[in-house]
């Protein structure tokens, strides 16, 4: 959780990220990011989409095509947090 408050932080102060973006940053970081993630294991498309500071199915969907790691499991995809914490470190540039 310390890894995506300091990325929410960088987006808050990014000169470059949309107003929008900006106030959600920052209401997330005051709230303190309270939804616990597990420590292991997977978790489903409308977590993952509140993990990743409530972006919208089409964002995750098109981050999935960019390279976002997902899995299938019984027909459904799930992700993994550790995969997406990785992910957006080594791409977020």
């Amino acid at each position: 959780m310390k890894q995506i408050r300091t990325t929410l932080v960088e987006l808050a102060v990014d000169k470059d990220t949309p107003e929008p973006r900006i106030k959600m940053a920052v209401d997330l970081i005051q709230s303190g990011v309270t939804k616990a993630v597990p420590a292991q294991g997977f978790i489903g498309v409308k977590d993952t989409m509140e993990f990743m500071g409530g972006i919208s199915r089409v964002h995750l969907w098109h981050m999935r095509n960019l390279g976002l790691p997902s899995h299938m499991v019984g027909g459904r995809v799930v992700f993994s947090p550790k995969e997406i914490e990785a992910w957006v470190n080594n791409n977020n540039k």
